[in-house]
């Protein structure tokens, strides 16, 4: 095989074709190959709070699939999401598991403690349908 300027120059070509494939290929879908991951959480392990609920927000990417305690949560566009969870007086257990499209899957466990008291329902509250706020108001 003759080595002509034009045989070089088809095959640095071919190359750089091919180069650009696999940049263009990486670029696209690279990013799975990570799996699924969190990018922001409003949780702390341990986290301490006077409050009866707990807003969890957070932006995940390369997830198809997002599971809190075993309730499957909405994706937005840009992977973000918002979930209030109940806390019951005491330790709380928060179960995040997010998956891929290839079935890849990543667990989290967060724990969270309330100092707010227990709120106690009586006979009375439900017959004349008072509300936890006007009792807290009272």
């Amino acid at each position: 095989m003759e080595t002509t300027p034009r045989n070089i120059l088809i095959r640095s070509i071919g190359i750089l074709f091919f180069i650009f494939i696999l940049f263009f290929g990486y670029n696209r879908f690279g990013r799975y190959l990570n799996g699924p991951i969190i990018q922001e959480l409003s949780l702390e392990q341990y986290q301490t709070t006077t409050e009866r609920s707990k807003i969890i927000e957070g932006v995940v990417e390369n997830t198809q699939s997002l599971v809190i305690n075993n309730k499957e949560i909405t994706l937005n566009e840009n992977g973000s999401f918002r979930y209030v969870m109940a806390l019951a007086p005491g330790l709380s257990s928060v179960h995040i598991d997010i998956t891929d499209a290839f079935g890849d899957s990543k667990h989290y466990q967060y724990h969270i403690y309330s100092t707010a008291e227990k709120f106690n329902y009586t006979k009375e509250h439900i017959e004349t349908n008072i509300t936890q706020e006007d009792i807290i108001n009272e």
